[in-house]
């Protein structure tokens, strides 16, 4: 009896760990649940190896375990399976799914007579902590993705001024042996877009995309840029800069 009512426990132990396994947000959220669940777990095994408690009670208690640790693991996966931005958006309603789940937990303490070794208001003040982590992290990947944007618009906006200079220039605008107008027009839209190209494959190091670009916009071989990569904000800006 006491192996099939621990086996139980650790299978549904596995549950919880599969849903951690992946988790990509609200990180320390997550593994405060993980921890409640395998104390859980530890102090139910202690029971049952010292025989404290009956184990047909134990064992008729075994499904509200199961149903706790179903639920941990549903929660996990929804609010650990999100992109910065949900998780920003949500974190409000994700912190109260995690205080059910800890509810749950703290629940099947009580159920199974487990000896609560731990200070409650700690242990809500360890969740707190964990949350505002987590909400720390966002804010941070936040900031660094409005970074991100302000520097690409500021490169573009840099490549867009120089091909306007470019254009207006008296040796782009003066009469070329064999060559038309608009065969000079292609050639620096097809220019244009090897530029572009090359500031949403840069590094994003301030200095070093600029740098490429103006190798690139007086070299006389080119590289032919790659498709697979790029850059919507390359492809508006060329579509801007068709009114040249």
């Amino acid at each position: 009896m006491s192996g099939a009512v621990l086996g139980t426990a650790f299978g549904a132990m596995q549950i919880i760990y599969a849903a951690y396994r992946d988790v990509k947000s609200n990180r320390e959220n997550c593994a405060t649940l993980v921890h409640r669940a395998e104390i859980v777990v530890g102090e139910l095994k202690s029971l049952v190896v010292r025989q404290m408690q009956d184990e047909e009670v134990i064992a008729e208690k075994i499904e509200n375990l199961l149903s706790a640790f179903e639920t941990t693991a549903q929660v996990i996966r929804q609010i650990g399976h999100k992109n910065w931005l949900r998780a920003l958006l949500d974190a409000d309603r994700d912190a109260i799914q995690v205080e059910h789940c800890h509810q749950c937990l703290t629940d099947l303490m009580f159920l199974f007579n487990i000896e609560q070794n731990f200070d409650q208001w700690n242990l809500q003040r360890e969740n707190e902590l964990a949350r505002k982590r987590d909400h720390h992290n966002l804010l941070r990947v936040t900031h660094s993705v409005q970074s991100e944007l302000a520097t690409q618009g500021e490169i573009i906006g840099e490549v867009l001024e120089m091909v306007r200079t470019l254009s207006q220039s008296p040796t782009f605008n003066a009469p070329a042996r064999g060559a038309s107008q608009d065969s000079r027009v292609n050639c620096t839209y097809h220019s244009v877009v090897l530029l572009l190209t090359a500031v949403a494959n840069a590094p994003r190091d301030n200095s070093e995309p600029l740098r490429l670009l103006h190798w690139q916009s007086h070299s006389p071989v080119h590289r032919k840029p790659n498709p697979a990569q790029g850059p919507i904000r390359a492809r508006h800006a060329v579509q801007n800069i068709s009114s040249i």
